[in-house]
């Protein structure tokens, strides 16, 4: 397999650490939807079939909706919020400036959802936070 493929694969793995504090938080459907998208972007780049790239980019749009909807239910919760911003910038960047394939794009997008699982669980009081 080539390298840039390869990155792009195992930066996927990043996914799982949202999807590990999200069930470790009693959020279940972010964790799952964090599972489904390392999974579905991971069988993209490893084989390339536009099936999988429906996949893939349909869990993305999704994981977009879901960190939404946490990160303003939260309350906007300082300082994940801000820092998710910031990861946000670094995001675009490099799905924008950069190719939205690189590893970068990976590993911020799991990071914003890392930060919006925070917010959300401190803003719910999640026993694990205090």
């Amino acid at each position: 397999m080539e390298r840039a493929r390869t990155s792009k694969v195992l930066s996927n793995a990043a996914f799982l650490i949202p999807g590990v504090i999200s069930c470790i938080h009693g959020i279940f459907p972010m964790a799952a939807l964090a599972l489904t998208v390392a999974i579905a972007s991971s069988a993209y780049h490893l084989s390339e079939e536009t099936r999988y790239r429906t996949l893939d980019v349909a869990a993305a749009l999704s994981l977009v909706a879901a960190n939404i909807v946490l990160i303003v239910s939260s309350g906007l919760r300082q300082p994940y919020a801000a820092l998710a911003f910031a990861a946000l910038a670094v995001a675009l960047f490099f799905f924008y400036v950069r190719s939205k394939d690189d590893w970068e794009w990976h590993v911020s997008s799991a990071c914003i959802t890392l930060l919006c699982t925070l917010a959300y669980a401190e803003a719910e009081g999640s026993p694990s936070l205090s």
